[in-house]
């Protein structure tokens, strides 16, 4: 590594006065530097707008549910689930809202057990979720 000495250069210099010369220095803005910090300013704000604008299910009411003869958790989970969700979620949050039923161990579902089936909305973040009755 040369050192400032050896090149003929101080310690601060920008290489655009001569030795001797009451010259101000005018260096150069590094640009890597600028780019960099509107890059990082550009991906948290995109990160931010796509926490606050996405959408999150959210169980509105459980409707209770007798299951039928020849009935499965899929055709269970086409009929109730929301457009939007993959029906292998909703067959998770339906086995986990029902704990003492044996779909919750893996079980396939009887004829004629009963299961509270969880009603869910998308709903935007930041929108009230729950709301006490007056």
């Amino acid at each position: 590594m040369m050192s400032a000495a050896k090149n003929g250069k101080s310690p601060g210099d920008c290489g655009n006065s001569q030795p001797g010369q009451n010259v101000r220095k005018v260096c150069k803005p590094s640009y890597a530097t600028i780019i960099a910090c509107i890059t990082v300013a550009f991906i948290i704000a995109l990160c931010l707008l796509w926490f606050f604008f996405s959408s999150v299910p959210v169980i509105t009411t459980y409707v209770p549910y007798t299951v039928q003869r020849n009935d499965t958790l899929w055709d269970i989970a086409k009929k109730f689930a929301p457009e939007e969700m993959d029906l292998r979620e909703y067959i998770q949050i339906l086995q986990e809202e029902n704990p003492d039923s044996g779909i919750s161990k893996g079980m396939p579902v009887g004829s004629g057990e009963h299961l509270m089936l969880p009603m869910i909305e998308y709903r935007q973040r930041g929108q009230v979720l729950w709301q006490k009755n007056k």
